[in-house]
């Protein structure tokens, strides 16, 4: 296992792409490496995500994703390395790596009582685009849990009408333990046994406040778990720059809550 982590290490340190520029005319878009899977190594698989300048994500055709057309190299220590297939992941309709697996935190602080409406239309929205491979886990803030003050209120499932009845933030806590919530969900996508991508979705509105963990020690812990985190933003007269940290470190997005429906497009990216 010691010497797995270090090859993972390693990949994460050597590898970078290189995307022709005839892929996307003269269009400039981003690509971030979002995953790692090296559970049959020699070979390995990455999960990469393309963005425009404006952080939508880039639909390619199958044509554009071909490796025989040079569109795409892959590049260890200045060394060319070979890329057997190439495909977009919701292609994948009959393996494992397909599906996702997805840990919703829900701020259920007291100061999210003006944005409740809100919050759970747009986690109902997100819910609704989830296709019925893909599987949601809800994680809330609970003051009574000890270490972690969060706990998962429904474990993974893709039964949407069940997810649905944790969305109302019906039970709100005095303290904003987002810290500790993150690493909750963190730690339950990092147990799942599954090829499929992971990624933690945070909906909150403020700072932490309370949690057992600092953002020095959450920081350290979603390095190791090496899980992208997508983090919505209800503050309405500031951004959350902690929220913004959090998913640079991560490779994920940081969104600001504007209205519902543009939350929803959340999981296209």
């Amino acid at each position: 296992m010691k010497n797995q982590n270090k090859l993972i290490c390693i990949f994460l340190t050597l590898f970078y792409f290189l995307i022709s520029s005839n892929l996307f005319s003269n269009e400039k878009h981003n690509v971030t490496i979002t995953q790692f899977e090296v559970n049959k190594l020699p070979q390995f698989s990455l999960y990469v995500s393309i963005t425009d300048e404006q952080g939508k994500p880039v639909k390619l055709t199958e044509k554009s994703l071909l490796p025989e057309e040079s569109l795409v190299n892959l590049f260890e220590d200045g060394q060319s390395v070979t890329i057997n297939e190439i495909k977009p992941v919701l292609k994948l309709e009959e393996s494992e790596l397909s599906k996702f697996y997805i840990a919703l935190v829900l701020d259920n602080s007291a100061s999210m009582s003006p944005f409740k409406e809100d919050a759970t239309k747009a986690a109902n929205l997100f819910i609704d685009q989830v296709r019925n491979k893909d599987k949601i886990a809800i994680v809330e803030f609970d003051s009574q849990q000890e270490p972690f003050r969060a706990k998962v209120v429904q474990s993974f499932t893709n039964i949407k009408y069940a997810l649905k009845k944790h969305t109302k933030l019906n039970k709100l806590v005095t303290g904003t333990y987002l810290y500790d919530a993150i690493h909750v969900a963190c730690t339950m996508l990092k147990q799942e046994k599954t090829l499929g991508r992971k990624s933690v979705v945070v909906l909150s509105d403020g700072k932490d406040f309370n949690s057992s963990i600092n953002f020095k020690k959450l920081m350290q812990i979603t390095k190791i778990t090496d899980i992208p985190i997508y983090t919505i933003d209800f503050a309405k007269k500031w951004r959350n720059r902690n929220l913004q940290k959090i998913s640079l470190h991560t490779n994920g997005k940081y969104f600001r809550a504007k209205n519902a429906e543009e939350l929803a497009q959340l999981y296209d990216a």
